[in-house]
C-alpha cells in the first residue's frame, strides 16, 4: 500500500468547544436551501461529519437503511450544540441532508481504503482506527459481494459517461448543453423583455433543466427543489402553508379581539362613572327641591 500523504489529520472538535462555551452556536440556513452559509459554515460540517463518524454504524448499504433510532440521536445532539428549529422546513432539510452526505462520504473513504490494499484478507486485518473489526468485517462482507461489484462497475460506467471530455486545455459544449441554453435564452426573452427580473430568471432556469428526485440540476444539492404537484412532499409543503397561513390569521382575529375587548371595558368604566355622576347629580338636585320645599311658608 502507498505511504498516505501528510495532511491536516481528522476534526477533534476543539474548535466547536470553544465556542460552546458561550452557548449554542449559531447557523443560518437561507429559505429554499438546505444547506449553511457564511459564519460557522464549516464548524457544522465538522460537527456532523464527526457526530456520524462516531455514533452510526457505516457497515449499512445505505443511509436509508440506517436504525431511525440511531439518526434520532445525532438529530438531538446537532440540535444542542446549534440554533437550528427543527420545525422550520429548511432547518430540518439542511441536518438531514448533512448527515446523508457525510454517511456517504465516510463509506467512500473507507471503500477507498479497503480497495489500497493488495488483497482483501490483508485488508480485512487492518481495519480504520475510527471502526471497530465487527463494523469493518461487515463492510467488507458487503463490498466482496457479487451484487456490490455489480453495481460499483455500472456506477463507474456512468461516470465516466458523464465526464466532460478536454481538447487543446479547454472544455468542449456539447450540442445539448447550445440547446439548453438557447431554450432558456428565448424563455427569458419572451417572459422578460428587459431581462432584469432575477425571480423569472431562475422560474425559466427551472422549467428547462428540470429536476431529479430531490435535486435540482444546476443549482447544487444545497437548493431544495420544487416538488410537483403530484408528490407527497408538495402535498406536505401545501398544508404546511395553509397553516401557517391559517395561523397568521388567527393571531390578527386575536389581537382585533383583545383590542375590542379593552376598548368594550374601558367604555364599561366610563359608562359607570357616567352613572355616578348622574346619581350624584339626581340627588343634588333632589336634595335642593326638598330644601326649597321646607323653606315655602
Amino acid at each position: 500500500m502507498a505511504p498516505r500523504k501528510k495532511g491536516r489529520g481528522k476534526a477533534t472538535g476543539a474548535m466547536l468547544e470553544k465556542f460552546q462555551k458561550k452557548g449554542q452556536i449559531a447557523v443560518q440556513v437561507p429559505a429554499g436551501a438546505r444547506g449553511p452559509i457564511a459564519k460557522n459554515e464549516r464548524l457544522f460540517k465538522e460537527r456532523v461529519t464527526y457526530l456520524v463518524r462516531h455514533f452510526i454504524d457505516v457497515h449499512y448499504k445505505s443511509w436509508s437503511e440506517v436504525p431511525k433510532q440511531d439518526k434520532e440521536e445525532i438529530y438531538a445532539r446537532i440540535l444542542g450544540d446549534f440554533e437550528l428549529d427543527w420545525h422550520r422546513h429548511e432547518d430540518q432539510a439542511c441536518i438531514k441532508a448533512r448527515m446523508a452526505y457525510s454517511f456517504r462520504s465516510i463509506k467512500f473513504h473507507l471503500h477507498k481504503l479497503y480497495k489500497s490494499y493488495a488483497t482483501k484478507e490483508e485488508a480485512r486485518a487492518h481495519p480504520p482506527e475510527e471502526v471497530a473489526m465487527p463494523i469493518w468485517e461487515k463492510c467488507c462482507d458487503l463490498w466482496e459481494t457479487e451484487a456490490y461489484k455489480i453495481e460499483e462497475d455500472k456506477n463507474m460506467i456512468e461516470f465516466y459517461k458523464r465526464t466532460r471530455t478536454r481538447a487543446n486545455s479547454s472544455w468542449w459544449v456539447t450540442p445539448a448543453c447550445e440547446e439548453l441554453y438557447e431554450r432558456m435564452k428565448t424563455l427569458y426573452a419572451d417572459r422578460d423583455p428587459t431581462q432584469t427580473s432575477r425571480e423569472i430568471a431562475e422560474e425559466v432556469f427551472r422549467k428547462v433543466m428540470g429536476s431529479k428526485c430531490g435535486y435540482m440540476r444546476g443549482l447544487g444539492n444545497s437548493v431544495i427543489p420544487i416538488p410537483s404537484p403530484s408528490s407527497r412532499s408538495y402535498l406536505v409543503t401545501q398544508l404546511t402553508q395553509e397553516v401557517e397561513r391559517y395561523k397568521s390569521k388567527l393571531k390578527i382575529s386575536e389581537e382585533k379581539y383583545d383590542t375590542l375587548q379593552n376598548n368594550v371595558t374601558t367604555l364599561m368604566f366610563q359608562l359607570a362613572s357616567y352613572h355616578e355622576k348622574i346619581d350624584l347629580l339626581w340627588s343634588e338636585r333632589n336634595s335642593q327641591e326638598n330644601s326649597q320645599d321646607e323653606t315655602l311658608p
